[in-house]
């Protein structure tokens, strides 16, 4: 494992090859995220095309929905029951529920880009202007500090948690690790 962080709020992260495949085999949605990422700074082309060719047997909607769902409902818990609030935390709540919504649509792996993401699965009028509002003040580089509830946005929330929580995505087949072991000593050996 990878990680580091360098100048300018650049995040630096990554697996060994057994690692990642061990992460695809369990439907990491980090992973499938980072392999959808419009952020590309240096790959293999040959080595990604097989890749995210393997990579589409092993993505599980369901395991995917519960991690956002448990993201969200961990974020809620942790930060939006004052009544006053950090107001960057809604969005660390809005994404992984709107990913949720992505999935429920069947629109495929959710996108990282949360203008797009927003854009498959809108909300109400007023839940989305209040939306807007934040991105206006994050993308003007302001810190969004404490503030009271966003009424609208706080009660979208709360109902999409609830809603979102009593869905049964029924968990899929168990996929075969054989074609990710084959990968692995194509690659490897």
């Amino acid at each position: 494992v990878v990680e580091a962080m360098l100048p300018d709020d650049l995040d630096l992260a990554g697996w060994d090859l057994r690692k990642t495949l061990g992460l695809l085999l369990k439907s990491n949605p980090s992973l499938v995220e980072w392999m959808a990422s419009p952020m590309v700074y240096s790959q293999d082309e040959a080595f990604m095309t097989e890749f995210r060719a393997l990579a589409a047997d092993y993505i599980s909607t369901e395991r995917s929905f519960r991690h956002y769902l448990h993201m969200a409902q961990g974020n809620w818990r942790a930060y939006l029951q004052d009544e006053s609030v950090p107001r960057k935390k809604y969005l660390y709540v809005l994404r992984p529920v709107y990913a949720c919504r992505w999935l429920e649509a069947g629109l495929g792996s959710a996108p990282m880009e949360f203008d797009r993401l927003r854009a498959g699965v809108p909300g109400s009028l007023a839940t989305e202007a209040q939306v807007d509002e934040l991105l206006v003040e994050k993308r003007a580089g302001s810190e969004l500090g404490i503030g009271p509830r966003l009424c609208e946005v706080h009660s979208f929330l709360e109902s999409e948690l609830n809603r979102l929580a009593e869905l049964d995505f029924s968990p899929g087949v168990s996929p075969d690790e054989e074609p990710l072991n084959e990968f692995f000593r194509r690659w490897v050996g």
